[in-house]
Formats: C-alpha cells, sequence, structure tokens
C-alpha cells in the first residue's frame, strides 16, 4: 500500500471516530430525543382530547347554552312534551318473542315457510307450467284440418329419387 493511500484511509477512519465520539455525548442525545419528545406529547395531547370528546365531559355539544348544567331527571318532564328525554336503549330484543340476543330475522318462534326438496319443487314447477300452457288458446284455430304431405307435389327429380 503506498503512502498516500494509507493517509487518505486514516483521515477518513479520524473523521469517522470524531463523528461517532461527537454522536455519543448526553448533549447531542438529548438533541435527538428532543424531536420524539415534542411528538409523544403532541400525540398524548390529542388522545386526552379524543377521550373527552367520546365521553362528553368536557366538550359536549351545545355547553355554556345552559351554563354548563345538565337536565337531570327530576327535573325533565316524563314524557309529555318535547324536553323528554329518549330512552336509553340496552340491548336490543325480538320485535317477534320479546326476547334479547337476536332480532326479527332469527327468531326461532317465527313462522318459517315450507322448505320443498327439489323433487318437489321440480314437480311444483311443472305443474304450473302445464296450468299455465293449458289456459293459453291454440294459435292455430282454422278448419283447415291437418297438413297432409301427400297433398302437394314435389319435385324429387332434383334429388335423384326418381
Amino acid at each position: 500500500m503506498t503512502s498516500d493511500v494509507c493517509h487518505s484511509l486514516q483521515v477518513k477512519d479520524t473523521n469517522r471516530n470524531k463523528r461517532i465520539s461527537k454522536a455519543k455525548t448526553p448533549a447531542a442525545k438529548r438533541r435527538r430525543q428532543q424531536g420524539k419528545f415534542e411528538k409523544l406529547k403532541m400525540h398524548t395531547e390529542e388522545a386526552k382530547r379524543a377521550r373527552c370528546r367520546r365521553d362528553g365531559s368536557v366538550c359536549q355539544s351545545g355547553i355554556g347554552m345552559d351554563g354548563g348544567y345538565l337536565e337531570d331527571d327530576a327535573t325533565a318532564s316524563n314524557g309529555n312534551g318535547n324536553n323528554a328525554q329518549r330512552r336509553r336503549r340496552g340491548l336490543r330484543k325480538c320485535g317477534i318473542c320479546r326476547e334479547a340476543g337476536h332480532d326479527r330475522r332469527h327468531c326461532p318462534q317465527a313462522k318459517q315457510p315450507p322448505t320443498m326438496n327439489d323433487e318437489e319443487a321440480n314437480l311444483q314447477a311443472d305443474a304450473d307450467e302445464m296450468d299455465e300452457c293449458d289456459s293459453k288458446p291454440l294459435a292455430d284455430e282454422e278448419d283447415d284440418g291437418f297438413f297432409s304431405a301427400e297433398e302437394f307435389e314435389s319435385d324429387s327429380s332434383m334429388f335423384g329419387l326418381v
């Protein structure tokens, strides 16, 4: 190895070592972590605001319109006027049997239409089709009688049969 190549490698190595040792100092570490701390604080504040919005304790819609007080059950009307509070819905109940845990579509007490197997369904479809065909009038109701092939002369010599 020539002296010029060795010198350039030593310069690169010393620069690299200085850069790494400078990055290991507490001041450099604090500087690197500063942006992460700022982002963490921002996300924490945003999460607090979102939780308050969901809970409704701080960011209620219409806050300040009634002085920040909510209408309690003692002062609320009992359904006679427009100020009645809506009934809180818990678990939904079935409209047929009034039991919780399912709705009208999946109620075991609902009347199910009778199910047919494939053979019965095919027979029923055939019977319906026959009834429909029987109700239609015949398309050819003329008194010409039946068509006979012997009534017309044919040129059978064309086919070489004569």
